[in-house]
């Protein structure tokens, strides 16, 4: 057995150890990280379509009173009944 051969094993010994450790402190902060609900849904509109509740309603589902859609005046040309 030589010199070299005792530093060798001397060093195998110390690396595993060092890779663990530095291992260890990388994943260390194990933070769950994960995307709400609410941020899959900020592409969908809130509201349901031909409610009569504006885009901008806070939390339409819960909203109460009275809704108004937008209705055009009647004419003739439209063939409208009154």
């Amino acid at each position: 057995m030589s010199l070299y051969d005792e530093l060798a094993d001397d060093e195998d010994d110390g690396d595993d150890g060092d890779f663990v450790d530095r291992r260890s402190l990388f994943w260390r902060g194990t933070t769950t990280y994960y995307i709400s609900y609410g941020a899959l849904s900020a592409n969908r509109i809130p509201c349901p379509p031909r409610s009569g509740r504006s885009y901008y309603t806070h939390n339409c589902f819960k909203a109460r009173g009275p809704v108004h859609p937008y209705t055009r005046g009647c004419s003739r040309i439209s063939r409208c009944r009154r």
